[in-house]
Order: structure tokens, then sequence, then C-alpha cells
């Protein structure tokens, strides 16, 4: 089956910037006021110098963790350290505890590009009535909350709520090629929106929001052009069986919206739909995709097959490895038609390479016997 590259193997997250409100006020908080037991408990539990790092000089957990320990101590998306014993992790939340905030989802990453780690978290906002998540760093005898830039201070918001819901799903990549990585948390809104928040270390003082992004059916990080670089697409649901890709890519300073694309929500999907001239235009194209020919076939009106029969139909398409429709204009009607406007991209083999190339295409579509039908089509070339 043809597999469009811009269909994601996974429909996942995204996430938005909200107001973390009347906590933590400032960029940077001591740990001193902030989780005074933090540096005894490591103290006491730290064996002789050449040990390696905190969470491999702990001992074993002597008791049955908390559900909150136990959630503190597994990520989904980056391999755990290990394990802390239950008084240290108890000196660790504490701090957090104090101002009403449940940590999760911990993890040891350099984060900053110094060759140390750092302890990488979420917070539970709890005292906001209710579930949500904000993330933080916390480097030495310093925390630095994910979003809050030093201009931020002694304003009564600070940090990103990146997740409604407690979703554990946080990794650090570089996916700018700066050399440094960004911290991505994938989350999850109460009306069932995929979210994804990017953060990068400035160089100086925090770790301000590079990007968001979201999209109620996934988000995703896919190299598409095959750069090292992967690019943002974020899943917006059409109708049964088909969704719209929107593709951001990085230019060396921020993400740039770079076009949308049809694609199958699923393999699974047996029948597209045609009740609009729209879905009749789009189908068509994701059933080439698919290599399900005799249907694409069969969205053609009667004069068009009639100029080219099915046998000569699949020889005109025969040598298209991969084909994307970018998101079709409001169409114009003359009568009873309807014209639609579009760029599409196809990749094809010639003389044993494969070759790519952009069109402008128009597209009249019209009805048949109840049914809706493509008139006519005509493809300009403009690029690649």
């Amino acid at each position: 089956m043809m597999r469009s590259h811009f269909t994601p193997r996974r429909l996942t997250r995204l996430a938005i910037v909200v107001v973390f409100a009347g906590m933590l006020a400032g960029c940077q908080v001591s740990p001193t006021d902030l989780i005074p037991p933090l540096a005894r408990s490591l103290e006491s539990a730290t064996p002789s110098a050449g040990a390696g790092t905190i969470a491999e000089q702990v001992g074993a957990v002597p008791a049955e963790p908390t559900a909150t320990e136990e959630r503190a101590l597994s990520s989904q998306a980056m391999p755990t350290p290990a394990p802390m014993s239950a008084q240290a992790m108890n000196a660790f939340l504490s701090g957090p505890r104090a101002f009403g905030v449940e940590p999760f989802c911990l993890q040891l990453a350099d984060t900053d590009g110094d060759g140390e780690r750092e302890w990488l978290g979420l917070f539970e906002l709890v005292p906001l009535g209710g579930t949500g998540a904000a993330g933080f760093v916390l480097d030495g005898d310093q925390m630095y909350l994910l979003g809050r830039t030093a201009d931020m201070q002694g304003q009564d918001n600070s940090g990103t709520l990146v997740s409604e819901l407690p979703v554990c799903q946080v990794r650090v990549q570089d996916v700018t090629g700066d050399g440094l990585v960004e911290i991505l948390v994938h989350g999850l809104s109460q009306a069932g929106q995929h979210q994804l928040s990017i953060f990068s270390w400035n160089r100086s003082d925090a770790y301000p929001l590079l990007a968001s992004f979201g999209g109620d059916a996934g988000v995703e990080l896919m190299d598409l052009d095959r750069d090292g670089l992967p690019e943002i697409i974020t899943v917006q649901n059409l109708w049964d069986g088909v969704v719209l890709q929107e593709i951001s890519r990085w230019d060396g300073v921020a993400y740039r919206f770079e076009r949308s694309v049809y694609a199958l929500a699923s393999d699974a999907v047996e029948v597209l739909p045609a009740d609009t001239p729209e879905q009749c235009l789009v189908s068509y194209y994701l059933n080439l995709e698919r290599r399900d020919y005799r249907s694409a076939y069969e969205m053609l009106s009667a004069e068009m097959q009639a100029r080219q029969d099915y046998k000569a139909f699949l020889l005109s398409v025969a040598g298209v490895r991969d084909l994307w429709l970018g998101e079709v204009s409001p169409p114009a009607q003359e009568g009873d038609v309807l014209v639609f406007q579009a760029p599409l991209w196809m990749e094809a083999v010639e003389n044993g390479r494969p070759i790519r190339r952009a069109f402008r295409g128009e597209w009249r579509v019209g009805q048949e016997q109840g049914a809706w039908k493509i008139l006519s089509i005509s493809l300009h070339a403009f690029g690649s």
C-alpha cells in the first residue's frame, strides 16, 4: 500500500499557554526557601566521592511508595533514573507540595548543555481547582519554571500550562539543530485536544516557551525532508476517515507554517466519503495514494472515463509513488459546477530515480445521477 510521508504513525499531543496564578513568583527560586530538606537529605544519602549521580547514589526503596512517588519515578517517554529512597523522595517532594502542587514524571537530563544532568519534571496544579500540569527544571540550587522568563517576575502569572490532564510524556531532543536540546512536553486538554509545548534554555536564566501546537487528532514530529530536523505535524479531524495535517518547519528562528495536506485517518478505512464536492475531490486523491485505483476511477465523470478507459488510467498513474493534495480553496460556482483550486505534490519514478514535482491544480466537480463526480482536472507545474 502506498504510504504518505505526511501520514503520522501515531496521533498524539500539544500545549497551550495559560496563567499559573499566584504561585512561585519569580523565574528562579532557591531551594533554600523552596525545598530546604533536599540538600540535607541527599547529603546524608550520598556515599564517598567518586560515586555516580544522586539517583545512582541512594539505595533501594525500603518501603512501598505512595501513588505520587510511583508516578514521580515513572516516565513513558524517557529512561528513568535509579530509584530514590523513600526518605529522599519525600524530601524532594515536600518543597513543591508546600505550594500545593504535586510533582510527577521526574527524569534526569542535561537540559542546558553544561554536561551535567538536571531534574526535569511536571507539577500537578492542585490548588487551581482540578487537574493540570506545568513543568520545571531543578538545577543545583535553582528551580526554573518552564515558560517563566526573567521579564515576567512580579507578575501574577507564571509558567506554562502544558496539559490539562496529568499526562507523563516528556523528552529532551535537539529539534532546532543548534546543538542544545529542547524540552518537549506532550499534553491533553479536557476536551481531548492533543498538545505539544517546546521549551529551550536561553543560555542565561530561563527556559522560555519556544513554540506550542494543538490538534484534535494529534501532534507528531517527523523528519519529512530527511534533513535531520523533525517537522511538527498537527492533525485535525475533518470527516470519517480523513484528517488535515498542518506542517510547520523550523526556519532557524521560529517554526513557520508551511502547508496543509489531506491524509487518511487510518489504514483501516475501507470506503471514503464523497457526499460533498470537496469530499469527492479529496477522496479521489486519497484513493490514488492508497492504490485503490478502481474507487478513484469511479469518481471520474462518464465523459472523463470515455476519454480514458480503466486500463489506460492505470498506466497513467502507475509511476506515481506518493502524492499529497494541499488544502483546497473555497469553490467558485459556475452554474451547477463547483471549481476548486489547490496545490498538489507528486513523487514519481523517472529513469529509475524518484522525482518530486509540485502543481497548481484546478478541478471542476458536478453531479451525475445524484453523485458527485470530477468533471475535469487541470494541473500546471510550478516547482518542487
